[in-house]
This record gives structure tokens, sequence and C-alpha cells, in this order.
């Protein structure tokens, strides 16, 4: 659901003439387990994985993290895939 989420959001962006998307993950690798409440804004992984990188570090466990979108809709762009829910090579748009 959360990756479905991430994909759309950015596909409204690049049709809106995309730009820069800051996002504000919780840090999940090598740490214990945490209870939902402190994942409100996703995990780290989950916006790694939609191509977003590591930009400064605002806590001790939480990351500024920062993808550039296209908003030139001449250039394909990855479409959410109904079996993995994120951008899928098989399924250009």
């Amino acid at each position: 659901m959360a990756r479905a989420g991430v994909a759309a959001a950015l596909a409204a962006i690049a049709d809106a003439g995309g730009g820069l998307v800051e996002a504000y993950p919780e840090q999940v690798a090598d740490r214990d387990r945490q209870r939902g409440a402190y994942l409100h804004t996703g995990p780290q992984t989950l916006f790694e994985e939609s191509g977003f990188v590591r930009d400064r570090r605002i806590a001790k466990w939480r990351w500024v993290m920062r993808l550039r979108v296209s908003g030139d809709l001449l250039e394909p762009r990855l479409a959410p895939c109904r079996a993995c829910y994120q951008g899928c090579a098989k399924h250009q748009v």
C-alpha cells in the first residue's frame, strides 16, 4: 500500500511539472524493532526503492531524502506495476 502511494504521488508530481521532492523517513536498518508510531513517515528503504537518496540526517534515526522528478511528459517514466507496486521497466508510460 505504501509503495503504491509513493508511486502515485511521484506520478502526480511529474504530471504537475516535476521538481525536487523531499521525504523524512525513519531508518529501520541496524536498530531494534520500533512501534508503528515511529514509522508514520515510512521506512527509509521504501524511499530508496523509489530512487530517493539521503541528503542529511535530522535526528538519530531520521533522514531528509531527496529525489528530482522530471516533468517532461516526453521522457518515459515508470508506472506503478500491479505486481510489484513500484516502478517497473516492463510498464513504461
